[in-house]
């Protein structure tokens, strides 16, 4: 929980400059910490470490791994829309279901 707290505010802001200024190392570091927060269900922070890892120019190939575990399941632990865009109108448990459900296809689409 320690590396969490040491986030830097930038990353939780999503301030761009700082991110191609990362080391190989601290790209990998962030992205573990982006998993650490997941398991933790700290979907919030998980989010915005792995939006942050998204604007980095030239990412190690375990940055870019750890990232993509990262945004499959927030997709799955993240909730959907509980009003329909187009109606504006609560969704129904039906409704629900199956837009869970298709949260989890694309999940396993990216794995």
């Amino acid at each position: 929980m320690g590396v969490i707290n040491q986030i830097s505010s930038a990353v939780l802001t999503g301030n761009d400059t700082f991110a191609n200024s990362l080391s190989p190392v601290m790209q990998e570091r962030l992205a573990e910490s982006g998993r650490i927060a997941l398991q933790f269900n700290l979907v919030n922070i998980a989010n915005s470490v792995s939006n942050f890892l998204g604007k980095v120019r030239q990412p190690t190939q375990k940055t870019m791994v750890l990232s993509e575990y990262t945004k499959a399941e927030l997709l799955i632990k993240k909730p959907g829309p509980t009003v329909d865009s187009k109606t504006g109108m609560k969704l129904n448990n039906v409704q629900a279901k199956l837009q869970e459900i298709e949260r989890r296809s694309q999940a396993l689409k990216i794995l």
